[in-house]
Formats: structure tokens, C-alpha cells, sequence
């Protein structure tokens, strides 16, 4: 049985296995070569694909310009605030006009529950927040939070929160430090893969401040 010349079959639910000596099976399990002869029945996992395919490795390549600076700044301001008002995370939800190439940022209405020694906040590391209306014109492409005085790193609370969403995730941490730390990444189909900040944002220089009270008055505290 020469395997170059097997056809490929679809495992849906309307699925009937062929009367064939092989066949290639494509499930929701992964690609199976299947051997059908009078003296066995075989089903094996076919790890590296059909041996006639050329390898291809696993990518994403974005096709949006840079993040304007003073945007990430605004961002980190608010971030700044709710840090030292609270120790706290805080997010933002970053969407992208097509048209117009521009980027839009909201806060959204979030809650934090904060860690309490006595009469001290010992710090709060996660954030709980509600979605919101996407701006008309506009797509939402991903996110951006803060780790408070952690180092910026998307954690494996975070991957499991965006699991389902693709989406472009900056995280912001070290807001104790002059200047924070950056990670970025790209979620897509349950997968991450890492980016570097100043490919998808312009250089951040400091905080922009003050804040608008509207934003602090989005952050609940629980």
C-alpha cells in the first residue's frame, strides 16, 4: 500500500468509515492513518503528518501598526494610580479602527479584592472585570493589565482567561519601579505566542498624568 496516494477523510458526525485498505482519518484528536487488510485493523496517530508534506511551524504575524506611545502612557498612568491608591492590578481594553488606522483604549468596570494585614494593604493580584459595548468603526483586538509591583509576565491564569479569545495581550509590571516592565504576547486558538513590546508599541517614556477621576471611579474594591 503505497501511503502517497491514500485520500484524506473528515471524522463529523456523519462520518462512515470507507470499505478501504487505508485511508488518512483527520479528527478532532489529530490526522490518523487507518489500515483496513483481512488480517488486521490498525488506527495509529500520525505525529509529523503524511511523509510527502513539507514541515510548517506554528505563527502570527500582525497587521496593525505600532501602538502610539502617548496611549501606552495613558494606560500606565491609570495603571499607576490604582497601584498606589490600592497595590492592585487594573486592565484596559484596547480596540483598533481599520479604516482610519487608530487605536482606541476604554476601562472597563472592574473589581479587585484587596489583601488586608490589620490596616496595611499587602497587595491585590488579580481583577475581575464586566465587558463592554466595542466603540462603532472599531474592532477590540486584545488587552492590557497591569501585575502591580510584580514582573510583567502572562501568567497561566491569564492564558486560561484568554483561551478563547484571540487576542493581543501587553501586560505592565514593576509599576513600583521608575520605569515598568513590559511582556506581550498574542493568544490565538488556545496558544500563546510571545511578542516583543517594541514590535507592537511605540517606546514608552513615563506615566501620563493626572488621571481622570471617571477611570478610578471604574475600579471597585471588594
Amino acid at each position: 500500500m503505497n501511503d502517497y496516494n491514500l485520500p484524506i477523510y473528515f471524522k463529523d458526525k456523519d462520518f462512515v468509515e470507507p470499505k478501504l485498505p487505508g485511508f488518512y482519518l483527520l479528527s478532532g484528536s489529530g490526522l490518523f492513518l487507518v489500515k483496513n487488510f483481512d488480517t488486521y485493523r490498525s488506527c495509529t496517530k500520525i505525529e509529523n503528518g503524511p511523509p510527502w508534506l513539507k514541515d510548517h511551524d506554528e505563527e502570527v504575524e500582525l497587521k496593525i501598526p505600532k501602538i502610539p506611545g502617548c496611549i501606552i502612557e495613558k494606560i500606565v498612568g491609570f495603571f499607576y494610580v490604582i497601584y498606589h491608591l490600592y497595590q492592585s492590578e487594573a486592565i484596559a481594553l484596547v480596540y483598533f479602527n481599520q479604516k482610519d488606522q487608530t487605536f482606541k483604549f476604554l476601562i472597563p468596570d472592574q473589581e479587585v479584592r484587596l489583601n488586608i494585614y490589620g490596616n496595611n494593604i499587602i497587595g491585590s493580584y488579580n481583577v475581575n472585570y464586566t465587558g463592554m459595548p466595542t466603540p462603532k468603526g472599531f474592532i477590540r483586538i486584545g488587552t492590557i493589565h497591569s501585575h502591580a509591583d510584580m514582573l510583567a509576565f502572562y501568567s497561566a491564569t491569564d492564558e486560561q482567561d484568554s483561551k478563547f479569545d484571540d487576542s493581543l495581550n501587553i501586560v505592565v509590571g514593576n509599576l513600583n519601579w521608575k520605569y515598568p516592565s513590559f511582556h506581550a504576547c498574542f493568544m490565538v486558538n488556545g496558544k500563546k505566542f510571545e511578542i516583543n513590546p517594541l514590535d507592537i508599541m511605540e517606546p514608552y517614556l513615563k506615566p501620563k498624568l493626572p488621571v481622570p477621576k471617571s477611570w478610578i471611579n471604574k475600579v471597585r474594591i471588594k
